[in-house]
């Protein structure tokens, strides 16, 4: 695909007329994608700004997100509103591989943990300072349970803007690609710049931005689990349409119902089209049974797994009966399991708002 410029005009108030500013490449002036990414770094505000929505954390920068590849990521950043990575991606001209190769990391940086286990891989691979994560509207437990893409070049290849809108409209993966134009004015010896959205649309951006809200005003139930629900069956939707109506408490992204103990969040439930997904942070004791053992003798098919190094589970509910005994157990016994494990970078604040109000 050729390069489709973005004009800019210089207005000439003597004349009482328009001139075109002349477009420039990078390349054409010797400019480096590095020297592109020191400008964001050096003056973030004004280039998300220039972003329209966006209002990022910059976490780093030549990030390596795994320690089995050497490539690294142009500009790592968090979405404040919900604890989101944001994985920036910079191209000189155009490439056909920057789509892959951000999605690339973006898996990558979800392995690295959500709470404060990505604090500390941040440790280990930024000089963000934990402080300068303290202005963000969500706990620490919410840091980096979602990923999105922004892609920003001098123009994109038709195979690329393609699989981008594929992969959100059919996954829902939270891709935007935006062109940056340069223009030069001869006469003042200037360099201006301008970031065009090409994907999503104006719609399909203003959608993608209330996905990521931590607020709904239809009603009690969430915008993101109503798109689950409307994919869910009928057991699944009763047992969550009945925890909304309670006002329960959801995660920051309104896409898993959140239930906490002394002060932290230990379980979180996310639907599926059939059952629901049961992910517990920690690990517990009940008398003499071990959490492991108390799922799978108590539930139909409980599918337990390991989650980051066994100090956390993954399980499965099936149906109402399950939907039944993991609420009675959280309404009834919760209370009374000695926790073994659990990060006190994950607890919650000890007095939060009700969920209605911030998710």
């Amino acid at each position: 695909m050729g390069y489709t410029y973005v004009a800019m005009l210089k207005l000439l108030r003597g004349a009482k007329r328009f001139d075109r500013l002349e477009p420039v490449l990078l390349g054409g002036l010797g400019l480096k994608e590095r020297e592109l990414q020191e400008c964001i770094c050096n003056s973030p505000k004004l280039f998300f700004d220039e972003l329209e929505d966006e209002n990022l954390l910059i976490l780093g920068t030549e990030v390596t997100p795994s320690d089995v590849v050497g490539d690294r990521i142009d500009i790592l950043a968090l979405d404040p509103t919900d604890g989101t990575s944001v994985i920036i991606e910079l191209k000189r001209g155009t490439s056909k591989w920057q789509l892959s190769q951000a999605l690339a990391y973006a898996a990558m940086i979800s392995n690295c943990g959500a709470g404060q286990e990505f604090l500390e891989f941040l440790s280990r691979s930024t000089t963000v300072k934990r402080e300068e994560i303290s202005f963000a509207k969500v706990e620490i437990a919410e840091l980096n349970r979602s990923q999105r893409v922004i892609m920003v070049a001098e123009a994109y290849d038709y195979e690329v803007l393609v699989a981008a809108q594929w992969l959100n409209e059919v996954y829902e993966v939270d891709i935007a690609c935006y062109q940056i134009t340069l223009a030069r004015d001869g006469n003042a010896d200037a360099l201006y710049v301008s970031c065009t959205r090409i994907y999503p649309p104006q719609e399909l951006s203003e959608l993608a931005r209330l996905r990521r809200s931590a607020k709904s005003t239809a009603g009690p139930a969430r915008k993101d689990l109503e798109a689950m629900l409307s994919r869910s069956g009928a057991e699944v939707t009763q047992f969550f349409r009945d925890r909304l109506k309670q006002k329960a408490r959801t995660d920051s992204r309104d896409s898993a119902l959140a239930y906490p103990q002394t002060g932290t969040i230990r379980w979180y439930v996310q639907p599926r089209r059939t059952g629901a997904h049961v992910y517990q942070v920690g690990r517990f004791q009940h008398g003499p049974q071990d959490d492991e053992s108390f799922w799978k003798q108590n539930l139909s098919n409980a599918n337990v797994g390991y989650r980051k190094n066994a100090t956390c589970l993954r399980f499965h509910l099936s149906g109402s009966s399950d939907f039944e005994f993991f609420q009675k157990t959280m309404d009834t016994e919760a209370a009374t399991f000695s926790w073994k494990t659990g990060r006190i970078g994950d607890e919650a604040p000890a007095e939060e708002p009700e969920p209605s109000a911030n998710g």
